[in-house]
């Protein structure tokens, strides 16, 4: 009877797959439909679980220094009092961007068209006498017409925030989905209570530790990456635009703003900004490459030997041959937000195989 009964489901689930092979557009569609349905609620966990960090820390802070709920009410209205001043500040800091950096990036790529019109020709021309092969280059650059372009680029910029503003659909999943994530962090607290009143239900004592281990391990990981990266890339952006500012070298504030977001990727990222910043400064003057190079290496040296050690501490505690495999494989799945993200998600995976790895040569040693 037992064995009829596996024969039964083994065709029935054969026949479920025969039958979405046939209706593969069908079951694609659904899919979409599904996944379209489900993205406010991960836009929801995704922004719950970046402000849970800031949240949680300042909700500590409060709590230790200066004030201790004693009842329910008292902790929901201390969570909308952390939660509100984290977003307070997060619109402070877009606002403070918006006016202090927006105009400038705004001139710098407006001045960068005319350069580059006016010195690449020459560049590729000096590329030529040595061999190199530009044709292929110079079609590209022939099709474009550098002084229109910055002489729109602040039409451009418009243009583009405001077709991004009428987007309804993507606005309509980021407002339901910061809705979710702010009713999930206001109830952070009752949600971990249910989900370990679920766990001690229908989980031994064992697979709870693990689980809590895991969790616990990539609540640390991703606060220490995020914290540690955000802070470092402010202050080695702002490092970077006064010691530009100060040598009189171009695009300052453009190379500054491009450090601090190419911060987030060690390594890749402080070569990547580098060789922009040289590019730049070789194109508007070529006296001062040299100079560039040496005051921008001499940042990222002060930075990473007496600041970054201070603001992260041991960052993720990847090797750099992992951190550069991890972010080239995020950033080849999803973009920035891969590369931002598959660090410390390797981080968690690399800590978790290490840690099993110790306990098993520890109890082959007994």
């Amino acid at each position: 009877m037992h064995i009829r009964k596996e024969r039964y489901l083994l065709i029935l689930f054969a026949g479920i797959v025969l039958a979405m092979a046939l209706h593969i557009d069908m079951v694609l569609s659904v899919l979409e439909w599904i996944f379209n349905l489900i993205i406010p609620l991960g836009v929801g966990l995704l922004l719950a679980f970046i402000l849970n960090a800031p949240i949680s820390g300042l909700y500590r802070f409060i709590t230790k220094h200066f004030f201790k709920p004693k009842d329910e009410k008292q902790e929901k209205i201390l969570n909308w009092c952390c939660l509100l001043l984290v977003l307070a500040f997060i619109v402070f800091l877009i606002v403070l961007a918006v006016i202090m950096f927006i105009p400038a990036l705004v001139d710098s790529a407006q001045s960068i068209g005319p350069l580059l019109s006016e010195k690449l020709p020459a560049f590729l021309d000096f590329l030529s006498q040595y061999g190199i092969d530009v044709s292929l280059a110079e079609k590209v650059i022939s099709g474009i017409d550098f002084k229109e372009l910055s002489a729109n680029a602040g039409e451009i910029l418009s243009s583009t925030i405001r077709v991004a503003s009428v987007t309804i659909s993507g606005l309509f999943n980021f407002v339901f989905g910061l809705v979710i994530g702010i009713y999930m962090l206001l109830s952070r607290h009752t949600l971990l209570r249910q989900v370990r009143m679920l766990m001690r239900a229908w989980l031994n004592d064992r697979v709870i530790l693990k689980i809590d281990y895991v969790l616990n391990l990539i609540q640390t990981t991703y606060t220490k990456f995020l914290f540690g990266q955000c802070v470092e890339a402010c202050i080695l952006g702002f490092l970077i635009f006064i010691t530009f500012a100060i040598l009189q070298l171009p695009y300052a504030g453009l190379i500054g703003f491009l450090t601090a977001l190419f911060a987030f990727v060690p390594y890749v990222g402080a070569f990547a900004s580098c060789m922009i910043g040289a590019f730049l400064t070789l194109l508007a003057d070529p006296g001062k490459v040299l100079i560039c190079i040496i005051a921008y290496l001499v940042v990222q040296f002060v930075e990473n030997q007496f600041i970054y050690p201070n603001v992260v501490g041991s960052s993720v505690g990847l090797a750099p041959l992992w951190t550069l495999v991890a972010a080239l494989l995020g950033g080849n799945l999803f973009g920035l937000p891969g590369i931002i993200f598959f660090i410390p998600l390797t981080a968690v995976i690399f800590t978790i195989i290490r840690d099993a790895t110790h306990r098993r040569l520890s109890l082959r040693k007994q």
